[in-house]
């Protein structure tokens, strides 16, 4: 029991001293990059310094006017019957998305989307539904 004993606290020692050493590291590595942003400020601290000494700050005249008098105004693309809504899509098949969900009504005909991307017309597709309501999931062939 004494030699187990032993055997256990120089495991832990051992397991000890090498969690110091990694704690040893990372504070290096913490002031290293500390030093490193330091360096960085007082880099960037000294060039607007030079900056501002090569090109004084120049104020306008009271009675400077601006070039242009125009001021460009961007179009509005609100839609005012377009109301914001949120989508949570659960589908993971984006075709199955699109013919589950997004239907295209022309008039009064339901429309849904071909099997792949093409110039084919759109058909008629009848949806089965689930026993909760929700659309089935198409079987791939």
């Amino acid at each position: 029991m004494g030699e187990m004993l032993k055997e256990w606290m120089a495991r832990q020692t051992e397991a000890n001293e090498r969690m110091k050493e990694k704690v040893v590291e990372l504070e290096n590595q913490i002031n290293q990059g500390l030093r490193n942003r330091q360096a960085i400020i007082k880099n960037l601290e000294r060039q607007i310094k030079y900056l501002k000494e090569i090109q004084p700050t120049k104020s306008l005249s009271p009675n400077a006017k601006p070039r242009h008098e125009f001021v460009y105004k961007p179009p509005s693309t609100r839609n005012e019957n377009v109301k914001d809504c949120t989508m949570y899509i659960l589908y993971s098949n984006v075709k199955m998305f699109v013919n589950g969900v997004l239907s295209n009504h022309v008039g009064d005909k339901e429309l849904n989307s071909t099997d792949d991307v093409g110039n084919r017309a759109l058909t008629k597709k009848n949806k089965e539904k689930n026993d909760m309501g929700m659309p089935k999931e198409h079987k791939k062939e």
